[in-house]
């Protein structure tokens, strides 16, 4: 009986093994072509962004929420939101930058996946000056 179940045990552990899947790290790259689509005052905009990444998962149309925290100081603080959809699934989250006096402006963002995309995050940094498209760089991993 004891051998058995031992057996029983060891076979257990072999297919729970071949069914288990590690997700890894991945770097993207690219670019991020936007267009001011609403305008609320001075402080909230609303564009819409094509991203073109290394990576079809975050490479789509999002829309993109931006409001100016503080602009009475430099660097200018703002934040907002940002929605990324294409076959896959979707991205959505958070983010926060800054733009310097010399317009630099760089852009930090977390944003969790859902559909084909669900249990998994991206972490993206946005750069842009005033005379460029955005670069894109981030990971793609799993949520925590």
């Amino acid at each position: 009986m004891r051998r058995a179940f031992t057996i029983l045990f060891a076979v257990g552990l072999a297919i729970g093994a071949c069914g288990s899947e590690t997700v890894e790290a991945v770097s993207v790259s690219g670019t991020e072509v936007c267009t001011e689509v609403d305008t609320q005052g001075d402080e909230l905009s609303r564009y819409r962004c094509v991203e073109t990444l290394d990576d079809a998962r975050v490479s789509g149309t999002a829309i993109v929420t931006l409001t100016m925290l503080d602009e009475s100081v430099s660097p200018i603080v703002d934040a907002g939101e940002f929605m990324l959809e294409n076959d896959g699934g979707s991205w959505s989250g958070e983010w926060s930058g800054v733009i310097e006096e010399d317009g630099l402006h760089t852009i930090d963002g977390v944003l969790l996946g859902s559909g084909g995309y669900d249990g998994l995050q991206y972490r993206a940094r946005w750069v842009f000056t005033t005379t460029s498209d955005g670069e894109v760089t981030g990971t793609i991993e799993p949520s925590p």
